[in-house]
C-alpha cells in the first residue's frame, strides 16, 4: 500500500505490490496547511481483498518540511482488521515517526520507527494471523533510487517484532517502483 500525501511525498509500506491484488481500494486525505513548512493531515482508507481480508484505516498526522530535501511526519490511525478465517476482528492503534531526505533528484533516505498497541494482545488471543496488512512494532531505514522519473528501486532494512514468538526480526524488501501515472501521462 502506498498513501498518497500532499507535496508529492509518499509513506510507503514494506509490501507495495499488494495493492495491486484488492478488489476495491479509497483513500481519503486531507490536508490543513498551518504555515509554509507545517501541516497537518486527515485520512482514513479501506483496502478489500476477496477472500482475504478487509482493512480500514483512520488517523492523523502532523507533517515538517524543515527544509526543500528534508521532510518529517508524526501520526497516530486506529484500524480493523478482519478476515475471513473465522476469527474475530483485530483491532489496533499505531503511532509512527518518520523522517525523509532527498539527497538528490534519483535518490532519497529515510528512517522510521513505528508502534502497534495491539499486536501483543490480539496475538495471544487468536485473533489475527500473520499478515502484510498488520502492522507489528519496528523500526528501520529505507532508499529509494529512480532510474529515471517512472521507474525505480525501493529497498528496506527494519527490526520487526514478532508478537507470535515473542521477539524481534530482521526483515529485507526490494521492491520496483513504477510510477502509473507519469507511465499513461
Amino acid at each position: 500500500m502506498t498513501l498518497d500525501l500532499p507535496a508529492d511525498r509518499w509513506e510507503s509500506s514494506r509490501y507495495p505490490l499488494l495493492s495491486t491484488m484488492n478488489l476495491s481500494d479509497y483513500l481519503n486525505v486531507t490536508s490543513y496547511p498551518v504555515d509554509q513548512k507545517l501541516r497537518l493531515l486527515l485520512y482514513n482508507s479501506r483496502e478489500l481483498s476477496p477472500g482475504m481480508s478487509d482493512v480500514y484505516k483512520a488517523g492523523g498526522a502532523v507533517q515538517a518540511h524543515i527544509n526543500e530535501s528534508f521532510l518529517l511526519q508524526s501520526g497516530f490511525y486506529a484500524m480493523r482488521y478482519t478476515h475471513n478465517f473465522g476469527h474475530r476482528p483485530y483491532y489496533d492503534g499505531v503511532s509512527y515517526l518518520m523522517a525523509s531526505y532527498q539527497v538528490n533528484s534519483w535518490l532519497t533516505v529515510g528512517a522510521y520507527g513505528r508502534y502497534s498497541m495491539g499486536a501483543n494482545y490480539n496475538a495471544q488471543h487468536g485473533s489475527m494471523l500473520l499478515s502484510p496488512f498488520v502492522p507489528q512494532t519496528g523500526y528501520g531505514v529505507s532508499a529509494t533510487a529512480m532510474f529515471n522519473k517512472i521507474f525505480g528501486i525501493y529497498g528496506t532494512v527494519c527490526r520487526e517484532f514478532d508478537p507470535f514468538e515473542s521477539k524481534w526480526k530482521t526483515v529485507y524488501d526490494i521492491s520496483p517502483v513504477i510510477d502509473l501515472y507519469k507511465l499513461f501521462k
